[in-house]
């Protein structure tokens, strides 16, 4: 995957020149690229805080990484224009070994990192009274959980903002971090027309994105139609129609079907699931005419926790397999936290 500096300016952070930076104008902040301006902050340790916040939530986020570029003025989360920072409002702060001195010393963790994370800056000089500041940071230790020690607060990434936690939900977030995370993969394929009738492999998979393994799982897969489904194929384990405890899910759909399914590895059950490696767990076929459209829930129990999700799925007979997942209802709980 291309790092972000490199995806903006075309090189690495440390070759970024002043030419470069027109490139900055038009692009959008995003989960990890963040712009700030400082010149009109008047409290010192105000300023430094908007340079720490950013950087935690970065560090907090999935991707662990970010881009914090300071002296750019934006509007609508669109970069605008280079107005740089005057340099007098970061005087202990002019050269890069001196910025990255403030950040090491202004970031903490709980548990303390084993790996320090990776940290590069390159400060440059626009004219006689201003700097552009970039801040490339990258983190090593997943399971922990990021803080500014100037306000005590720790930050996460909420789309294109740092957004500041309170203290339950900074232990909140401690404990997913500690936590294993079974999150569900579905995935079709394998086209083909029979009598009148499409078939579509549906394939069930799923990734621990915590940072402990997984153990004593319940998977539990809810599909919603208005149509009726036709499932076909040994590795079919659906049951039912109009199942009377699915009706907390299928609301508006007429019929529904439950899939219960166990993992298994050369004919044994798994009974530990590792980090960030896919598992499948089986397949079906479903077989249906020009198109057809369906609703899919997932459920997943683990020893510590349950993660809930909600994909709609469309399969027709000329385009490929749309699968969207609504993330905003995309659920993680450990029991500790219920």
């Amino acid at each position: 995957m291309t790092e972000i500096d490199e995806r903006i300016f075309n090189t690495m952070i440390e070759l970024i020149s002043k030419d470069h930076l027109k490139s900055i104008i038009g692009e959008a902040e995003s989960d990890e690229l963040e712009f700030k301006q400082i010149n009109n902050i008047p409290i010192k340790e105000e300023r430094k805080n908007k340079i720490i916040g950013p950087l935690v939530s970065f560090l907090n986020s999935t991707k662990g990484s970010g881009l914090l570029i300071l002296g750019i003025r934006e509007k609508d989360d669109i970069a605008t224009e280079i107005i740089g920072v005057k340099k007098n409002l970061l005087n202990q702060l002019r050269t890069e070994n001196a910025l990255e001195t403030f950040i090491f010393d202004s970031i903490g963790s709980i548990p303390l990192e084993s790996d320090k994370y990776f940290l590069k800056t390159k400060i440059i000089n626009l004219d006689n009274e201003t700097n552009v500041y970039l801040i490339k940071i990258k983190g090593n230790e997943k399971n922990c959980v990021y803080s500014s020690k100037i306000n005590g607060r720790a930050y996460v990434r909420e789309g294109r903002k740092s957004i500041g936690l309170n203290l339950n939900e900074a232990i909140e977030l401690a404990i997913k971090k500690n936590y294993p995370k079974m999150i569900s993969k579905i995935e079709i394929n394998d086209f083909n027309e029979d009598n009148e009738l499409i078939s579509r492999q549906i394939w069930f998979k799923y990734i621990n994105e915590g940072y402990k393994p997984a153990e004593k799982i319940m998977p539990v897969l809810f599909i919603c139609s208005d149509e009726k489904i036709d499932f076909v194929g040994s590795s079919t384990y659906f049951r039912g129609e109009n199942v009377i405890d699915l009706e907390m899910y299928c609301l508006e759909q007429v019929n529904e079907y439950q899939y219960n399914y166990i993992y298994y590895d050369d004919l044994e059950p798994i009974s530990l699931f590792y980090p960030f490696k896919l598992y499948t767990t089986g397949s079906s076929m479903i077989r249906y005419k020009e198109a057809i459209k369906f609703k899919a829930f997932t459920l997943i129990f683990e020893k510590s926790g349950f993660t809930k999700q909600e994909f709609s799925i469309r399969l027709t007979k000329s385009e490929d397999p749309t699968i969207e997942e609504d993330y905003n209802k995309r659920i993680f709980k450990p029991y500790l936290t219920l």
